[in-house]
């Protein structure tokens, strides 16, 4: 189950160097941003087979509003069906069918496309 939330506020821990301030990871590492980290953990979020439409409201219904899952074609292994938690006190799950080719994903009752999964729900988990 994944609901996309991007927070703002900023854990940093100062450490006093030398009698300056240092905060040691920020000229290390940058923050990733929520279109990577989408990225990094697909496999959860759009998993291969035990999956079915079923499946996945039975894994959403209750959670949060905003929390999805991409459901799999057992056929072609094509992401077919994007389910997404209405997060109301029944449990509503919506279905958005997917069409995707090769080179763009799109849902079926949208005119935008996409050159990957992770930015079709990026944008219209930030959208909706």
């Amino acid at each position: 189950i994944f609901l996309i939330e991007e927070r703002k506020d900023d854990m940093a821990v100062h450490a006093s160097v030398n009698g300056t301030t240092a905060i040691p990871w920020r000229s290390s590492r940058r923050r990733l941003s929520l279109l990577e980290k989408l990225r990094g953990c697909q496999d959860a979020w759009c998993p291969g087979a035990p999956w079915d439409r079923e499946g996945a409201h039975a894994a959403i219904r209750g959670a949060p509003a905003g929390s999805f899952l991409v459901v799999r074609d057992s056929v072609t292994s094509r992401p077919c069906l994007l389910c997404v938690s209405a997060g109301d006190q029944h449990g509503e799950v919506l279905d958005y069918n997917m069409n995707c080719t090769g080179t763009a994903f799109q849902l079926a009752e949208s005119r935008l496309s996409f050159s990957d999964l992770p930015q079709l729900v990026l944008f219209y988990s930030l959208t909706r």
